[in-house]
């Protein structure tokens, strides 16, 4: 039981770490490239400050599952 939701958990992050790498690459970099100089400015430091609040909560758990 235990082993099945730990394997749950690493996988989730898993896919959220890659969806959200992926997302960044693929979407937001050919996004950005079409907004003027100030706002992708601004739009990256909000995207850089959400991406701060999240990932290292999203590695902890990826990492602490796979143990």
């Amino acid at each position: 039981m235990w082993y099945l939701l730990i394997k749950c958990l690493h996988l989730t992050a898993a896919a959220f770490f890659i969806g959200g790498v992926f997302f960044e690459i693929a979407v937001v970099s050919r996004a950005a490239r079409q907004l003027e100089p100030i706002a992708r400015a601004q739009f990256s430091s909000e995207f850089g400050q959400r991406a701060r609040q999240v990932m290292p909560w999203v590695i902890l758990t990826l990492y602490g599952a796979g143990v």
